[in-house]
């Protein structure tokens, strides 16, 4: 069974299905099994008679099952979770397994194989921990994690509501200021999720735990997918045990994960989720979720009601939520919070935050007491929060009003008014400016992601066909084939995006000078299969999950194309495969000594490379690399992706709505990548004379406090002075690359000063 990762092929499915009744999490199920926590005893049994050598030299020479088993905590349609002793490191855990019944089917073994795939890639203090995966005795899957003794976000809810029923105030543990500290810990983890290219797609307060030290966790990531990633399709096992809905079903079923074309919890649901668009979901709909759950926390009650699951699914896909109207109604909603919910729960996804991020920043503006970007103060509203945090101020301007005329104090008020709503004016054009050039980085961090998925998609087909692959029959495309009319692909024709002649059916193999034929054929062949990879690779990156039209979408390769230009597996043998197919290679063509092959050669992970003139005339490319490696570790050579500045500039570095006078891309010491201004340069000529095939030097950025701020990894913005006029400068971190987007605006024309 092939492993997935989160930063690997795109060929590999994500979760589809969770069972209809599922297993209680083990971390919200172990709230009423503290008594259990002196079960262990923490001194191994076999080894309790030794002195530390001895244990030692025991634990490294025995063979003994890794957990015992103490007590089922949890079962459901498709599993089990126990809690078990760690034998050897004598530290409690959960303990996950599948169902005998269900176990033999391969649909199921995969699906719960990526649930624990995702989980533990997703190292993060808010997402539990994944200790081990293991195959049981009877070929089944199992793992366990990390043992959270607490309560679950919806048993906190309930306990609040029981207080106000009693006509108590709810304790701290479920004070609403507790709750929303617990529920930005939410936030930072679904934020780092979304960076790693997951979406969770079933939040819910019953799958947030709480621990007895405030520590929060977000749980259960069994139907979660990763961008770009379809989900499979359901299999027998597992549709057998999907239960229908009915006009009757109890308030309960509206909280149960559901399977089907639509994934998800019905009471949580985004309207696009409900509609079953899985492939179309991104970060966004998970915040629409994650409103609902803010609304749950602040009101006591949730956001959907129904009769049943068809009434509330009609609420879902118009996103009507309830009033904001409090459990105990003598409680008042902060509007802030209303705006915050309300925009966040946006029935269209582009008129929601631009990112968790955002809303996260928004939720911190209120516990503060400031203004609210999702509904910022009216002049009344500005000077009263004024007011309300200077009361000293306050109190002297008051006395100042007393002891000086009316007509003075008055002048004097509205002088103050007026510097407050400026003020308030200037922080809410330039906070705006911040939030879409953070949306913009968040867009361009999940494309530079996608395309890296691509590429580990073809670095893993490579080394599997280079080791395990048989030579293939059929027509081997090499250059002299393309250059020789008649003997060419049947498919090989200009390209106006290209400039030139290409195949976008068959990639070309060409053999570096002094290699011959005869050492590099049966590679060859056996490499013959990747065209139709490299091909769909391509297609997969114009943005859609299925090709209804396969000829129309390669044509728009050929006459507009897309975000990859050239694609390409170099092998240390001197063996180029390169795709889209075409001739016109320099006699001394080496792919060994391609600036994308030094990159990674012998390295370990993805390699963004410098800029370089690419010698098949496409002017300054961006270069990803990662190198090749066979089972034992042997190096065998090296898979890469290109993109062209013009498609980075045209297509991912623009800002929309703004007259920006540059855009960048910067690295981690402040260095510039790709710069807006650079889109016609076909030869690069800020950087110096440099020849065909070299990487670039890159300059550093001019301005030196933004080079620091780079290196000390922040993001945020600053002004600048540069001929005469002050720059504004927004920057913010693209974890996928650990580079920096930047854009440089004109200050005073963006604060209508001008």
């Amino acid at each position: 069974m092939a492993d997935f990762n989160l930063f690997s092929d795109d060929e590999q499915d994500s979760t589809q299905l969770l069972e209809s009744t599922p297993a209680p999490d083990p971390l919200v199920q172990l709230s009423s099994l503290e008594e259990l926590e002196k079960t262990f005893i923490f001194q191994s049994d076999e080894t309790a008679c030794l002195d530390q050598d001895d244990e030692a030299y025991a634990y490294a020479t025995q063979s003994r099952q890794r957990y015992d088993m103490v007590v089922m905590v949890g079962e459901g349609a498709m599993g089990q979770v126990f809690l078990a002793r760690d034998v050897d490191l004598l530290r409690k855990v959960a303990y996950k397994k599948l169902h005998d019944k269900v176990a033999v089917d391969r649909g199921v073994l995969s699906r719960f194989l990526k649930e624990v795939q995702i989980t533990a890639q997703l190292e993060h203090p808010n997402v539990v921990p994944v200790y081990t995966l293991e195959k049981t005795e009877d070929q089944s899957l199992a793992y366990a994690m990390k043992l959270v003794m607490g309560k679950t976000l919806k048993e906190l809810l309930q306990e609040a509501r029981q207080a106000y029923d009693q006509g108590q105030l709810p304790d701290e543990e479920c004070a609403a200021t507790t709750l929303l500290e617990h529920f930005l810990k939410v936030l930072d983890a679904l934020a780092y999720a979304h960076n790693k290219g997951v979406i969770h797609r079933d939040l819910k307060p019953a799958n947030i735990m709480i621990g007895r030290y405030r520590e929060v966790y977000v749980m259960d990531w069994g139907i979660a997918r990763v961008f770009g990633v379809p989900d499979e399709t359901v299999s027998e096992s597992e549709s057998e045990l999907v239960s229908v809905a009915s006009l009757n079903e109890q308030e309960d079923d509206l909280e149960q994960t559901r399977a089907g074309q639509i994934l998800g919890t019905p009471r949580y649901l985004s309207p696009e989720q409900a509609t079953g668009r899985n492939e179309k979901l991104d970060g966004r709909s998970d915040q629409f979720t994650l409103g609902l759950i803010l609304f749950e926390l602040v009101t006591l009650k949730p956001a959907y009601t129904g009769k049943n699951i068809t009434d509330l699914l009609k609420r879902v896909l118009k996103a009507e939520k309830e009033p904001f109207v409090h459990y105990q109604p003598k409680q008042r909603i902060p509007r802030e919070l209303q705006a915050i919910i309300n925009k966040a729960t946006a029935r269209k996804a582009d008129q929601r935050y631009p990112s968790l991020r955002e809303m996260s920043e928004d939720l911190r503006r209120y516990l503060q007491g400031k203004s609210v970007l999702a509904q910022p103060d009216t002049q009344i509203q500005a000077t009263a929060r004024w007011f309300q945090h200077h009361p000293f101020l306050s109190a002297g301007l008051i006395l100042v009003l007393l002891l000086s005329g009316a007509s003075s104090a008055t002048w004097s008020m509205v002088q103050q008014q007026r510097s407050m709503l400026q003020l308030q004016k200037r922080e809410h054009i330039l906070s705006q400016f911040q939030t879409a050039v953070s949306a913009q980085s968040q867009s361009l961090n999940n494309s530079f992601m996608r395309y890296e998925i691509l590429l580990r998609g073809l670095s893993a087909a490579a080394e599997t066909l280079l080791q395990r692959g048989e030579p293939q029959a059929g027509p081997l495309y090499t250059e002299d084939r393309f250059a020789t009319p008649g003997l060419a692909p049947p498919d090989f024709r200009y390209a106006p995006h290209y400039g030139k002649l290409i195949s976008l059916e068959q990639p070309v193999f060409r053999r570096a000078p002094g290699v011959s034929e005869s050492a590099v054929e049966p590679v060859a062949r056996r490499l013959l299969p990747l065209g139709a990879y490299f091909q769909k690779m391509f297609l997969s990156s114009l943005g859609q999950t299925q090709v209804q039209d396969r000829g129309a979408a390669l044509q728009k390769i050929a006459e507009k194309g897309g975000p990859l230009i050239w694609s390409y597996v170099g092998l240390e043998q001197g063996l180029h495969m390169a795709y889209p197919g075409k001739a016109g290679y320099p006699v001394s063509y080496d792919p060994r000594q391609r600036p994308w092959y030094q990159l990674s050669a012998h390295k370990q992970g993805l390699h963004w490379g410098n800029p370089y003139v690419d010698v098949q005339g496409q002017g300054l490319l961006l270069p990803c690399s990662t190198a090749l490696y066979d089972r034992q570790g042997h190096f065998l050579g090296v898979a890469g992706v290109e993109l062209t500045f013009q498609y980075l500039v045209d297509h991912l570095l623009h800002l929309p709505d703004y007259q920006v006078i540059q855009t960048y891309l910067l690295d981690d010491q402040g260095r510039i990548m790709v710069r807006s201004s650079d889109r016609k340069r076909k030869y690069g000529l800020r950087f110096g004379e440099d020849s065909l095939g070299q990487a670039l030097d890159l300059p550093l950025f001019p301005q030196s406090q933004v080079v620091e701020k780079i290196k000390a990894k922040g993001s945020g913005q600053l002004s600048y002075l540069e001929d005469g006029r002050r720059i504004l400068l927004a920057y913010y971190r693209l974890d996928a690359l650990n580079w920096y987007y930047a854009v440089a605006v004109d200050e005073d024309d963006l604060l209508g000063l001008r």
